[in-house]
């Protein structure tokens, strides 16, 4: 996030999740995906099918192919070196139709701004990161913990600049969003800096407190309270529902 300017007219989005979403029907509606510095470990931006749009993988590195990641060409070597090759290589572009990428930012704006003002408690989401992003400047960091939240602030959050979104889609460890609030400040000591954490994840970490007091650091932590580890229970419930079926009818070959 932020490696483009996200309130650029022509950003579609962020792919926050693997697929559904706004940006999903954009990219399905491309004639190619040039997909830039991507790591498999990572939460894939989409999922590749055979037979489906082709795909240019840029990267310092090789690709690590896999059931939903197989691209076609690959750019290996430096990436700002690459990228501007190509822009230099491209011929004239005014036939280029964006209309359909274009209506689907449009939509996907509308509904990003659905709920910035909402006044019910307790608070809504997008509320909360309507908020923030109205409460720092430019240059100012959030630093995400792991957990629902953490997909709100990564779709909705407008980046303005790069490095100033902090959030990790691979392991997802809880308690990461405190200290990483405290390694953005030794490195950006006079920018403002936020850490957003849910309780859960708060409390794995709450005793760097006494470190971010000891070195003087000047943070602010946001704690989402739901009194449980909400994404754990969310998972739970879903598996429950798939399994649900199941049980039935296990129970009804043993009570048979």
């Amino acid at each position: 996030k932020g490696v483009v300017d996200e309130r650029n007219p022509r950003f579609l989005g962020n792919a926050a999740l693997s697929s559904g979403d706004f940006v999903h029907r954009a990219v399905e509606a491309a004639d190619l995906i040039i997909n830039i510095g991507h790591d498999v470990i990572e939460k894939p931006p989409f999922f590749m099918v055979r037979g489906g749009t082709e795909v240019i993988h840029v990267n310092f590195r090789s690709a690590e192919v896999d059931p939903v990641y197989f691209p076609q060409i690959e750019v290996v070597g430096d990436i700002a070196n690459a990228i501007w090759q190509i822009g230099e290589a491209l011929d004239d572009t005014a036939h280029w139709d964006f209309t359909r990428l274009l209506a689907i930012r449009e939509a996907n704006e509308a509904q990003v701004a659905e709920g910035a003002d909402d006044p019910r408690f307790p608070l809504y989401p997008q509320r909360l990161v309507a908020d923030v992003r109205r409460a720092l400047p430019s240059q100012g960091i959030v630093a995400l913990d792991n957990g629902m939240y953490k997909i709100w602030f990564a779709r909705n959050y407008k980046a303005h600049m790069p490095n100033t979104v902090l959030l990790d889609n691979a392991l997802a460890t809880m308690g990461a969003g405190l200290p990483s609030a405290m390694a953005a400040h030794l490195v950006y000591p006079d920018r403002p800096i936020v850490a957003v954490c849910g309780d859960g994840g708060f409390m794995m970490n709450s005793q760097e407190l006494e470190t971010a007091v000891r070195l003087k650091m000047n943070l602010t932590v946001i704690i989402l309270r739901d009194n449980g580890y909400g994404t754990e229970a969310q998972a739970e419930e879903d598996s429950a529902l798939k399994l649900q079926p199941k049980v039935k009818e296990w129970q009804k070959v043993t009570v048979g």
